[in-house]
């Protein structure tokens, strides 16, 4: 008969001794765990510094690539100088693009000896919610009807004719840019588009914004024009549908004589650029992909880069010699810019 001690103690080592096997078995899958979870974290941290080394070394080479690109159209460009010389250039956009964003453009304008008689600034007033404003543009253009949309078209309609006017040199005269769609116009007409952009600024339509023009040639007071109408993501979408249906507009009149740039917010220098491209859907997609339309103005992508305000400048120059074209990376493009001689 087994002795009853002999039995407890047994029992006690057995359970001992799993216990014990229990304990430094974890112990050992644990070490093990842990040294795997050290190694790929130490794995991933020199990745990280490689990833970030890398980044240092690419951020370097686009600051130098930017400061080579934007020497092509800063102050002291090799290629821009006489290019618009004694073009007026009249900037078109809608209110509320940050300044900021527009000087690089303005100054590459500058660097090209353009002529700059201000900026037309589209208010959004032209959304047409103001019932009083929509009563006096009512009895402005004479409509007894017609929704908000149809209102502001009508707006954008008066002031493209203002602008398609203004665009070709007083008949009999000399300089400026011949206007393919029709003869110039006389004195008169030329007084009644520079009164119709006096009337659109005084019910708020617009604004005329003269400040830094070129002295003796400050809006109204243009002619012979060319336009150069921005379109921007910040702000909102229907203002700049509101520029498009001006350039179209404008365009239908007078052809050749309308470039409409995209300008995205200007990036830091090296920084890395937007991989996005003009979506066929966009408002310069839209423009490219009407053949008749596309054949009667001009648009460049990314007026915030260097290349793009090149682009834009040689396509002003392209415009002047009747000629027009679709520049940048977006869908519809020609070409990155225009190849064009002196």
């Amino acid at each position: 008969m087994i002795n009853l001690r002999f039995h407890l103690v047994s029992l006690v080592a057995v359970f001992l001794a799993l216990g014990l096997g229990v304990t430094m078995g974890a112990s050992f899958v644990n070490r093990a765990t842990v040294d795997t979870l050290r190694d790929r974290v130490d794995a991933v941290e020199n990745s990280y510094k490689d990833r970030g080394a890398l980044l240092d070394t690419l951020s370097k080479q686009l600051q130098q690539v930017d400061g080579s690109a934007e020497t092509l159209v800063g102050t002291q460009s090799p290629v821009l100088p006489g290019r618009l010389s004694g073009r007026p250039v009249v900037l078109v956009v809608p209110d509320g693009v940050p300044g900021g964003s527009l000087a690089a453009a303005e100054q590459a304008l500058a660097t090209a000896n353009a002529v700059r008689p201000g900026t037309i600034r589209l208010t959004t007033a032209l959304a047409m919610k103001d019932e009083a404003l929509v009563a006096k543009v009512k009895s402005k253009f004479g409509l007894k009807g017609g929704s908000a949309a149809e209102l502001q078209d009508a707006v954008l309609a008066e002031l493209g004719d203002a602008l398609a006017t203004l665009s070709a040199p007083v008949a009999g005269s000399t300089g400026g840019v011949t206007r393919p769609g029709g003869p110039s116009p006389d004195l008169t007409q030329v007084a009644a588009a520079r009164q119709q952009l006096r009337d659109l600024a005084d019910l708020g339509l617009v604004k005329l914004d003269t400040s830094g023009a070129t002295a003796g040639a400050a809006l109204p007071d243009v002619v012979g024009a060319t336009y150069l109408m921005v379109v921007s993501t910040e702000v909102d979408a229907a203002a700049d549908e509101a520029v498009v249906t001006l350039a179209e507009d404008v365009a239908q009149a007078a052809p050749s004589t309308v470039t409409v740039g995209e300008l995205a917010p200007v990036r830091d220098k090296g920084g890395v650029p937007s991989s996005t491209t003009v979506p066929d859907a966009s408002l310069l997609g839209t423009l490219r992909s009407d053949d008749e339309l596309a054949s009667r103005l001009s648009t460049v992508d990314d007026l915030e880069e260097a290349f793009g305000r090149l682009a834009m400048v040689l396509a002003l120059q392209q415009e002047g010699t009747g000629t027009v074209g679709h520049y940048g990376n977006g869908p519809g493009a020609t070409a990155p810019f225009p190849l064009t001689g002196r």
